[in-house]
């Protein structure tokens, strides 16, 4: 006896239902990162960087024309670090709280962070400090143009300099 299957052309409702939500899923996977996502992640890229001792990787986030508040350049900014990488064997930075407002191809981050000198296991120096910094988008990548640190218990912090008048 020969038996021809049938076949249900239509899915089942259950199929229709996991399609949906696997498509939904892939949707907001592939969603659009937003610029403070963006500067989020090359904040942290800067802190593995310190944390790894690599101080290329840490200024390459740097525009050309960045000074922080004592004027560095991107160069005197690296050595800066090079001096602090052979004073603390270890070094671990922690963001405490971290506000990334975006304006534009601007943006302004305030963050309240610990830097810690570790010798061995045991932390021998540290610090909380308020870091402001603004950054800009240029040919679609944020770089730091400015970035100012206080002592954050002893309070206050540098206010971030006004934008440059645009033309």
């Amino acid at each position: 006896m020969n038996r021809a299957v049938r076949r249900n052309p239509r899915p089942k409702p259950w199929f229709c239902g996991v399609l949906t939500a696997g498509l939904l899923l892939l949707s907001l996977g592939c969603a659009r990162e937003t610029d403070e996502a963006r500067i989020g992640r090359a904040i942290d890229e800067i802190v593995q960087a310190i944390e790894t001792k690599e101080s290329g990787k840490a200024v390459a986030r740097l525009a050309e024309d960045y000074r922080d508040f004592e004027g560095r350049t991107p160069a005197e900014t690296r050595g800066f670090l090079l001096l602090h990488f052979r004073r603390n064997p270890k070094i671990r930075i922690y963001i405490l709280a971290q506000s990334i407002r975006v304006e534009g191809n601007s943006a302004n981050v305030r963050s309240h962070v610990a830097a810690v000198g570790v010798e061995e296991i045991v932390p021998e120096r540290g610090e909380a400090y308020l870091v402001s910094s603004r950054w800009e988008r240029r040919n679609g990548e944020w770089k730091t143009v400015y970035a100012s640190w206080t002592p954050s218990l002893t309070g206050g912090g540098d206010p971030l300099p006004p934008p440059e008048a645009g033309p």
